[in-house]
């Protein structure tokens, strides 16, 4: 299981090159039900996307509207060739749904880019395999403005 996540992983990132586009806060993002077609119905996964973070193209993106927490693991800052220099902070505990506690190793701080809106996110970095590459909290959520759709 742990080597299929590692796989994944390394086939999940992909250098991109691309600069906040002219788009205004208000811009709205939506979807018709054209762009779900080749869903299998219902769709009742969770959110799962794939974002910009500091040019690097990530998919496997959980957005987590339980989590108060953004969180991104060691491995995937790795893959984009970032070192544990640019991580600060003390270890902090992250108490999971199962009741374990893992510690952190810090913090980091990297753009994500989502649809031409640029913000910076601070993350918790954690050093475990996991089936997705990043976590975002509800707050990420509140601050682009947007509204996960259940329906889509």
């Amino acid at each position: 299981m742990v080597h299929a996540i590692k796989q994944n992983k390394r086939a999940a990132i992909m250098k991109v090159s691309r600069e906040p586009r002219g788009i205004s806060p208000n811009t709205l993002i939506t979807f018709e039900e054209f762009d779900t077609q080749h869903f299998p119905k219902p769709h009742d996964d969770t959110l799962e996307i794939t974002l910009d973070i500091a040019k690097y193209e990530i998919s496997d993106v959980l957005i987590d509207t339980g989590s108060l927490v953004d969180l991104i693991f060691l491995s995937i800052l790795q893959s984009m060739g970032i070192n544990r220099a640019n991580i600060f902070g003390l270890p902090t505990p992250l108490i999971a749904f199962t009741s374990k506690t893992s510690m952190s190793h810090g913090i980091i701080k990297l753009p994500v880019l989502a649809e031409g809106v640029s913000k910076i996110v601070e993350f918790i970095v954690f050093d475990r395999p996991a089936a997705y590459n990043v976590i975002l909290d509800t707050l990420w959520i509140y601050q682009m403005k947007a509204m996960p759709s259940t329906y889509h």
